[in-house]
């Protein structure tokens, strides 16, 4: 998972809430930019990105693609869950 955050901030945050997978920090918002989903300027946002989910296949193909138009919508987590496992099964 990438989140448009500082490292340390990030890091501070896991020590308090440790999770099971991978946090990848992207506080200068580069890979927001390479993907696509840098949002600059926005009533709901300043210089984050829009809430995204990229679900790719064991084979290196994006399975998957979901990028919220505000900050509020994010994909459906069913669909998360049915994409990912299709991947998991390739």
């Amino acid at each position: 998972m990438v989140l448009p955050q500082k490292a340390d901030a990030l890091q501070a945050y896991l020590r308090a809430h440790p999770l099971p997978f991978p946090l990848l920090p992207d506080g200068e918002r580069s890979r927001s930019r390479d993907w696509g989903v840098y949002h600059p300027l926005g009533i709901d946002a300043f210089r984050t990105a829009r809430p995204a989910s990229f679900v790719v296949g064991g084979d290196g193909k994006l399975r998957y693609t979901f990028v919220g138009g505000n900050q509020f919508r994010s994909a459906p987590p069913e669909t998360l869950v049915e994409e990912l496992q299709a991947a998991a099964t390739q």
